[in-house]
């Protein structure tokens, strides 16, 4: 028994020592091997950025260089932990991990996604997104995966300004001074009834 262990201990330490470590989130778009000319990583990265500000979710794209032998199922949920995508009360967040050199991809997704972008649905993009990969044309890939993203989406509802929350009947703005006189007018009326004592009460 005490060999047994030994042996699972050894690989199990091996398996820690020989996963590939997670890059810092510099960037929503993190390409490790240069896949991507210049132009393409910067309309990518433009359309990741457009995604975030609408409050819509928050999408990140990590081209790999590689697990060093760990299932990318396991080295892709490590990166989503440590990047930390969306935001907190909505995890909304999405991941999406590219290995060329296998070739092989996964799409990460936030509980706050999931509704929309279900395991069937994100596996036939990934079906979609393989063959461009494989013909190391990944920008091309990518564009077509961020499109769709966007296009299931959820939208954000508009919020209404501070002075629209609290301004008195909006659709009715002839009833404002009528209802400001009704509610404050009796406060003069106090000195005439109540002497001294009423005017300090209709002062404020």
């Amino acid at each position: 028994i005490r060999v047994c262990c030994c042996l699972l201990g050894t690989v199990f330490f091996a398996y820690g020592a020989a996963a590939a470590s997670v890059p810092a989130p510099t960037s929503l778009l993190v390409d490790q091997v240069g896949a991507l000319a210049d132009a393409d990583r910067a309309e990518l990265l433009a359309r990741l950025q457009a995604i975030q500000a609408s409050g819509r979710a928050q999408v990140a794209i990590l081209i790999s260089s590689g697990t060093d032998g760990e299932p990318l199922a396991d080295y892709s949920l490590r990166v989503a932990e440590a990047w930390q995508l969306g935001r907190a009360k909505r995890d909304d967040g999405l991941l999406i991990v590219v290995v060329p050199a296998v070739p092989a991809a996964r799409i990460e997704v936030g509980y706050g996604l999931e509704g929309v972008i279900p395991d069937a649905r994100a596996s036939q993009w990934l079906d979609d997104l393989l063959p461009a990969v494989r013909n190391k044309d990944v920008a091309a890939g990518l564009d077509r995966l961020l499109q769709r993203i966007d296009e299931v989406l959820p939208l954000t509802a508009p919020k209404k300004s501070t002075s629209e929350e609290n301004y008195l009947f909006p659709d009715h703005p002839e009833w404002r001074l009528p209802f400001v006189l009704a509610i404050f007018s009796p406060f003069a009326l106090f000195p005439l009834f109540f002497g001294r004592w009423g005017s300090l009460a209709s002062g404020p």
